[in-house]
């Protein structure tokens, strides 16, 4: 998958169940390494997708 193909991939997801199913099912499997905690209602989720693209979730 090309960098443009996987950018335009993760600015699809509106939920983070969307991410995880997509997350699931990549070969090898993206990897959830760490929810930050900003405040009461608002979490960063990063997601190593794959040895040199992180990728970072805000949810609320």
């Amino acid at each position: 998958m090309s960098d443009d193909q996987l950018l335009q991939t993760l600015r699809q997801f509106a939920t983070l169940k969307g991410v995880l199913g997509w997350a699931l099912a990549r070969e090898p499997r993206a990897e959830f390494v760490d929810v930050v905690i900003q405040d009461e209602f608002h979490h960063d989720v990063v997601l190593r997708v794959d040895d040199r693209v992180h990728a970072v979730f805000e949810t609320s």
